[in-house]
């Protein structure tokens, strides 16, 4: 699973939004705002 670093996000200038199903939304995410969370195995990719 990915984690966005949401307050590195908004600190860089960008906005969020909920869409009426819950899920927040933004413009982009740079590759450095993201972390591995949990672990991954291979048939999961």
């Amino acid at each position: 699973m990915l984690a966005v670093e949401a307050g590195q996000v908004f600190r860089a200038g960008f906005l969020f939004y909920r869409a009426d199903n819950g899920v927040w939304l933004t413009e982009g995410v740079s590759p450095d705002d993201l972390t591995f969370q949990g672990s991954v195995q291979d048939h999961d990719l």
